[in-house]
Parts: structure tokens; C-alpha cells; sequence
């Protein structure tokens, strides 16, 4: 606080003040959900309590929402074209502030920022702010309200506003954006309360900066308050007015899940698979089926959902009592299939892969011990994945490579014969006349003669080889 304040506070709490009528003008804008920044929870909700608040206090106001730099270029202009017979003047801002040297930016929800001449582009100029508000000197307000986290990776800028070149009689007063909220609409708008009064009793959690009026009243207790807001009518607007994050549109999914609606994936996204969920639990509720949510109606589905999560709980717990809490392989397994992501989940692999590590060493020892094919075999049948996984398999391969070829005794008794090429040609010959497809009639021996060869031993019953045995010649020259 400067030093300045101390002597103008005392002053300004013995004035007293001359009420008149006002028509007072306040330009309320809230950033909450930025598209390339971290979120500024519950900014819109708080937006709504403001707006609430400043009309009820007798204010004209101008107010936006989550809108881009293009989108309020229209509201500022009718602002600005408003300020001039306007009383009393208020800029009330919920969103991000960055500064660079003497110049501070607001960000719109759209703000790349990712260079000091896109901040020129996307930002919205405190400074500028401030010179509109110069227009009512030591009648105007600038509320800055901010978050306490950093925008995102923003080179050369800091977080927060510079208190460099604040015009004359122009008052800037900024902190956490909850507790200037809480300080507007419970001081500062409080009727026929000096606005130094309000800074004395929130001076430990907000910053004053320029020129502080002794005088300046925001709410005249003789004004009528205005109107109350418009009642929302649609669902979507109603549902919107909520403000619901990313992640509180994640849980709602998670419990229409819960309760037996499938909607999809759980992203965060209300597409239309989400909107048939909420229309179908709102049917069975027997709720309005709109596929839009309420605030009564969000707190019902909670209170739904824990219900149903402590019904599977106490499921989940009795099944554990019956089956994996005995500590056996088949309970276990039993548990596991049933509540792959039970409460007892995690207890119930360990102990799993403790007992299937016991037995796997087990079977290993009596295969190693016997030490026959057949036994590795039966190992990886049981344990296709187990411990001694590549051991088995190594000791297979040696065991089927040391085992003899069996049809090595009849390519011996074929050479035995010593068929020359004539020979063989005519066994060609001799298999393709009984309709044989021998892959050629040349006296060689090849892969399809061998195949024929298997066909007429399987034909005749002989034992099946591909290789020639004088038993089969004899066959063949007896045309058989």
C-alpha cells in the first residue's frame, strides 16, 4: 500500500459523504477456460455473483464471458460510447494479467502468447483500460481479479500487473480473483460505503495502487436496486450457467457409468452419446428428459452414485471374504475375474503371483529331474509364461534335434536299389498312368513325385515314406 494511503484513510473515514443519485456504469469481464492457458477455477461462477451483485447496486453493465479479443471489440465500443454520461465508472476483470516492463495485458480465452507481438494481437491493454477510465477522474475503479497460477510457458513475461504509469484519479485495486470478488460484492458494493472504508478492511489481501478517492461511494443507498437477472429458461443455458470444468464433466460421466449408462468414453466431452445418457437417467429419475443438467439435479446424481459405490463395496468385500481372502489360487483367480479393479485388487496379485511362483518352481524341478521331452512339454502347458519359460524351450529344440529322422531308414533302402534315371522314369510314368500328378515325367525326384509317392503308399497301405521300397515297384509293375 503507498504511503500516501495511511493519511488519505484517515481522512477519508471522517468525511461525510453526500449521497446523489448515479447512473453508474461497470464492465464486468471473466476468462476461465482458456484454450492454450491453465483454467481459472470457478471465474464464470463468481462472474454470475458479480453481475448479480453491480445491478443490484444500480449499475449499468456490459459483461462477457470466455470471450475472444474479436468478440469484445463490440462490447468495449459501446462501453467506451456509454462513459461519457456516466457518474461513476467501474472495470471489473476475472482472467489472467501478464506484464512485460510497463505494459500489462489481460488475456482473452483465445490468447496464443507466444510472443510479445502476439500478446500486442490477442491481449487486451490494462494500460488502455486505465486511460478509458482516466475519462472520470476520482470516479473510476479498475478491479483486476487473478488466478494463483501461472498462464502457461510465456517468454519474457511475468504473472500479474504492472503499477507503472496509472493515470491521475484513477484507482487499481488487484489480488487473488476470489478475494476481490469476495471484497466487491461484500464492501466496495455495499450501500453507502466510502470506497476507503472497503480497502481498509480488505488491505491485507489486496493491492491499491494510483489514486484513491476519499469521497467515492459505488452503491448510494438511495438508489433503487435494478431489476433481478432474467430468468434462464432453456436447459442449455441453465446447464452453462453451471460453469462445469473439463474434470467435473469427467466425474459426471463417471457416474452415469456407474449407474448403467453407456455413453462412450470418459473424456470430459458432453457429445451426444452423453447427452442420451443424462436424457436416460432423467427417465428413469422421472425428471424432465432434456439430456441437460441442473444444479439440483448434478447434486442428485452424486448422491446416486454414492449409493452405488458403497453397494459395489460391500459387494466387492463380501466376494473377497468368500473367495480370495482364504489366500488359494482358485480364490484369487475367482476374486480377480469378477473385480479385476476391486478393492482388493492389488493385495490379490501379489499373493497370486507369490503361490503361481511356488508352483511354477515346483513343476520346473520334477521337469528337470525326469529331463524328457514330454515333461518340458507339459511344464510350458501349464506355465506358458513361467520363470523357466526359455529353459524349457531351449531343452525341447535339443531334444527334437538329437531325435532321428524316421523315414532315414527308407531314403537308405531306396539308395540300396540303385535306381538309375530309366528306372525312375518309368516309376514316373507308372504313378501318372494311375492318375498320380508327378511334376513332370524327366527320371528326377522331386518335391511333387515324393508327394505322389506318399499318395500311392497311403492308397495301398504301405508304410508312408516318399521313398521307393522294392515292395511298392513290385506293386507298380504288377500295374497296382
Amino acid at each position: 500500500m503507498k504511503p500516501i494511503l495511511k493519511t488519505m484513510l484517515v481522512v477519508g473515514l471522517l468525511f461525510t459523504a453526500v449521497q446523489v443519485k448515479a447512473q453508474n456504469l461497470a464492465l464486468i469481464l471473466s476468462f476461465q477456460n482458456y484454450e492454450n492457458g491453465s483454467e481459472v477455477r470457478n471465474a464464470l461462477r463468481s462472474h454470475n455473483d458479480l453481475l448479480a451483485a453491480y445491478r443490484n447496486a444500480g449499475f449499468q453493465t456490459f459483461a462477457a464471458r470466455d470471450r475472444t479479443n474479436a468478440q469484445l471489440r463490440r462490447l468495449l465500443r459501446d462501453f467506451t460510447d456509454a462513459l461519457e454520461d456516466a457518474d461513476n465508472a467501474v472495470i471489473h476483470i476475472n482472467g489472467h494479467v501478464v506484464s512485460f516492463g510497463q505494459q500489462s495485458w489481460v488475456l482473452p480465452v483465445d490468447t496464443q502468447a507466444n510472443s510479445l507481438a502476439a500478446l500486442e494481437i490477442d491481449g487486451i491493454s490494462v494500460n488502455f483500460l486505465l486511460e478509458l477510465l482516466a475519462r472520470k477522474p476520482g470516479q473510476s475503479v479498475l478491479f483486476l481479479g487473478m488466478p494463483d497460477r501461472d498462464f502457461g510457458n510465456m517468454p519474457m513475461v511475468r504473472r500479474g500487473v504492472s503499477t507503472e504509469n496509472i493515470p491521475d484519479d484513477v484507482m487499481m485495486v488487484s489480488g487473488l480473483h476470489r478475494d476481490v470478488v469476495r471484497a466487491v460484492t461484500r464492501d466496495f458494493l455495499n450501500p453507502d460505503t466510502i470506497v476507503l472504508q472497503a480497502l481498509s478492511a480488505n488491505r491485507r489481501n489486496l493491492d491499491f495502487d494510483g489514486d484513491i478517492p476519499v469521497d467515492l461511494i459505488l452503491a448510494d443507498g438511495g438508489t433503487p436496486p435494478a431489476p433481478p437477472l432474467p430468468q434462464v429458461d432453456t436447459p442449455a443455458q441453465i446447464e452453462n450457467a453451471l460453469g462445469l470444468s473439463r474434470n467435473q464433466r469427467r466425474s459426471i460421466q463417471a457416474d452415469l457409468t456407474l449407474l448403467g449408462h453407456r455413453l462412450g468414453s470418459i473424456d470430459g466431452v458432453f457429445g451426444n452419446a452423453t447427452r442420451r445418457a443424462i436424457g436416460n437417467w432423467q427417465r428413469q429419475a422421472r425428471l424432465p428428459q432434456t439430456g441437460f443438467l441442473s444444479r439440483d439435479q448434478l447434486r442428485r446424481l452424486d448422491q446416486q452414485a454414492d449409493t452405488a459405490r458403497q453397494n459395489l463395496e460391500r459387494q466387492d468385500r463380501a466376494f473377497w471374504a468368500q473367495s480370495g481372502a482364504a489366500g488359494t489360487v482358485a480364490g484369487l483367480q475367482a476374486y480377480l475375474e469378477r473385480y479385476p479393479e476391486g478393492l482388493f485388487a492389488g493385495r490379490a496379485r501379489d499373493s497370486l503371483t507369490e503361490l503361481l511362483r511356488d508352483d511354477d518352481q515346483e513343476e520346473w524341478l520334477r521337469a528337470a529331474e525326469v529331463d524328457t521331452l514330454q515333461a518340458y512339454q507339459r511344464y510350458l502347458q501349464r506355465y506358458p509364461d513361467g520363470i523357466y519359460n526359455r529353459l524349457a524351450k531351449v531343452r525341447i529344440q535339443e531334444f527334437i534335434e538329437d531325435q532321428p529322422d524316421p523315414n532315414e531308414n527308407a531314403r537308405r533302402a531306396e539308395e540300396r536299389l540303385r535306381l538309375d534315371e530309366s528306372s525312375r522314369l518309368l516309376i514316373e510314368l507308372r504313378l501318372a498312368g494311375l492318375g498320380y500328378r508327378v511334376g513332370g515325367t524327366d527320371g528326377n525326384f522331386n518335391n511333387a513325385t515324393r508327394n505322389a509317392i506318399r499318395q500311392y503308399q497311403t492308397d495301398r497301405r504301405l508304410p508312408v515314406t516318399g521313398y521307393v521300397s522294392s515292395d511298392m515297384i513290385r506293386m507298380l509293375l504288377l500295374g497296382r
